[in-house]
């Protein structure tokens, strides 16, 4: 894979890969209170000396962790997923044949329903780099099934992730290529046959207006409203990071500095300032020194990694500080990232989503989708001060013959799950459902699925590129 490239969605979707050897099963318990009266702890966990030593996910009690829910295990970082209603699911509107790749959702008190935030992509054709777009859609339930309401912005906008400033203003970082004038499109905009990937024939793959697999190095945007089913209220974007122009130094080959879509997610604090976290894609053959001779010996191969970011104002992007030379960035968890004994580069660490447990004042939380080959997982990491981050590990059991988590459905089937874009759904400062897209076989009973569907889902999407994703929001056992 070349500088600037991406394994493309679908095949990430697909792809059935080994789970990380750090993997430590959910351990099988009976969850305590959630947001009631009750004591919220799910399980008791290993020996510890404070709380850092359950990852700020429980409290140390007489040396014992005391997880709250729904966290698990010895250290409280695992989580167990509950059974997904198939029926309910999530966001799943147009399957099989068009795609959506993920959501970000929160609680809208005004109208008493639960409002995402969702990648979904025009022309029936599962390709983000072209097709994507943002929607709005509604839930009268946390699991759905959310209906869309509206398309916030059109193509090509993709990875929306919500937070809150300080005056209840729900704010959105995306990340979207310039339309006329320079802004990303809106959701009304027109586009022609020439901008995005075209359907011909529903037993041929989509035909693209250029390179099917092009990676984004689209900037990341923030918009907010007060209120967020009016789309007409929504603020006019302002960039806040350009990766394909941000950077001032070069590569190893002399050529200018450039990433891709940054993942930019974060959290607006009282005062208005942020901390958040972003990623940028590296390849081993565009490192300079240190990280060349730190990776020396590694495989031509490229990865996402994270950074911290802070601001001290949401709305001036010119408070948000990223360093402009990308050599001088700092590589969070670079522990994880090693040429040897056994390389653990492609695919990385990617999709952060940042926020705040009310149990745990004063610490910040994160996931992840983590990627290193031959893994693919959710990770956890914590932070106490928003810029040095403790990585946790993998949440999700993936020991079993898929090699990755397996969600269970209402009819008694399972699935493999390709984590992408996981995001949690916070309610009330606690974590009670987890969001991921791109999971195409789950569905695969469903009645719209098509009777002269190949057998094998596998080689039916990559013969003809559907079914693409659907968007699932699984509940985690020990909330309630």
């Amino acid at each position: 894979m070349g500088r600037g490239a991406r394994v493309s969605v679908l095949c990430l979707a697909l792809s059935l890969v080994a789970c990380s050897p750090r993997s430590e099963p959910a351990s099988s318990v009976d969850a305590g209170g959630g947001q009631g009266d009750e004591p919220d702890v799910a399980a008791l966990g290993g020996n510890c000396e404070d709380d850092s030593d359950c990852s700020y996910n429980g409290i140390c009690e007489e040396g014992v962790c005391a997880c709250h829910t729904p966290w698990q295990g010895s250290v409280c970082a695992q989580l167990e997923m509950g059974v997904v209603d198939k029926a309910v699911y999530g966001y799943r509107e147009g399957f099989p044949y068009t795609t959506s790749w993920g959501g970000s959702a929160q609680y809208d008190e005004a109208s008493e329903r639960y409002v995402m935030l969702v990648s979904e992509y025009v022309e029936e054709c599962a390709n983000w780099g072209w097709n994507s777009t943002v929607v709005v859609a509604t839930s009268a339930a946390p699991e759905g099934p959310y209906e869309r309401e509206f398309r916030l912005f059109g193509v090509m906008s993709h990875e929306a992730m919500l937070a809150r400033g300080p005056g209840g203003e729900w704010v959105v970082y995306f990340t979207a290529s310039r339309a006329a004038g320079g802004l990303p499109a809106t959701g009304d905009s027109d586009y022609s046959d020439d901008e995005v990937c075209l359907r011909i024939e529903a037993d041929e793959p989509c035909e693209c207006p250029g390179d099917p697999d092009k990676g984004s190095k689209d900037p990341t945007w923030m918009s907010h409203t007060l209120t967020p089913l009016e789309p007409e209220t929504w603020s006019e974007p302002v960039l806040i990071f350009d990766p394909a122009s941000h950077f001032t130094d070069t590569f190893a080959d002399g050529t200018p500095a450039e990433s891709i879509d940054a993942n930019l997610n974060a959290v607006i604090l009282d005062d208005g300032s942020v901390v958040g976290l972003w990623r940028t894609w590296q390849c081993v053959e565009d490192l300079t020194p240190p990280k060349s001779e730190e990776l020396e010996g590694a495989s031509d191969v490229c990865f996402s990694v994270p950074h911290p970011l802070v601001a001290s104002d949401w709305e001036d992007p010119s408070t948000y500080e990223i360093d402009t030379e990308r050599a001088s960035l700092t590589w969070l968890f670079e522990d994880e990232y090693s040429a040897g004994p056994q390389e653990r580069l492609a695919l990385g660490i990617e999709d952060p989503m940042i926020y705040e447990d009310s149990r745990t004042p004063g610490v910040y939380h994160a996931i992840f989708h983590e990627m290193f080959v031959p893994g693919d997982n959710v990770a956890h990491a914590y932070s106490e001060d928003g810029e040095s981050w403790v990585y946790t590990g993998v949440v999700f059991d993936a020991q079993n013959e898929a090699n990755m988590p397996l969600v269970s459905f209402s009819d008694g089937t399972q699935a493999g799950l390709a984590c992408e874009r996981p995001q949690l759904l916070v309610e009330d400062g606690v974590p009670t459902h987890i969001i991921i897209g791109g999971i195409p076989d789950g569905l695969s009973t469903d009645p719209a699925y098509p009777d002269d569907a190949l057998e094998d889902l596998t080689e039916q999407a990559e013969a003809t590129g559907w079914p693409g994703g659907a968007t699932v929001v699984i509940p985690l056992v020990g909330d309630q």
